[in-house]
C-alpha cells in the first residue's frame, strides 16, 4: 500500500510525525510506501528523520518502485498523477491559512 500527503513540507503540516507513525506502520505492512508531495524549509529535517528511523528516503527523484520506503517529491504542478498511486491520502495539518 502507497500512502500520499501533499502539501509544504512544514511544521504545522505534520509531516515528520507523519514520518514516525509510518515507521511504526511499516512493522506491521513491510511492502508499504510513503509519497510526501511538496518542497518547503523541514526538506532537509524530514530527509534525516527518515533516516534514523531506519526509513530508505529518496528526495526529488522519480517513483521508480526502488526499495525506498519514503520519496519527497520536491514541488509539483500536478499532483494528481502522484496521487494515483496511493491508497490512502493524509491530511495531518494543525491549521490551515
Amino acid at each position: 500500500p502507497v500512502l500520499a500527503m501533499s502539501g509544504r513540507l512544514a511544521i504545522e503540516k505534520g509531516n515528520e510525525f507523519i514520518l514516525h507513525v509510518f515507521a511504526a506502520f511499516k512493522i506491521k505492512m513491510s511492502n508499504a510506501k510513503l509519497i510526501l508531495i511538496g518542497d518547503g524549509p523541514l526538506a532537509t529535517k524530514l530527509i534525516k528523520t527518515s533516516e534514523d528511523l531506519g526509513l530508505k528516503v529518496c528526495y526529488k527523484n522519480a517513483l521508480d518502485g526502488s526499495e525506498n520506503d519514503v520519496w519527497i517529491t520536491g514541488e509539483r504542478a500536478n499532483v494528481f498523477n502522484l496521487l494515483a498511486y496511493a491508497k490512502l491520502y493524509i491530511l495531518n495539518s494543525s491549521s490551515e491559512g
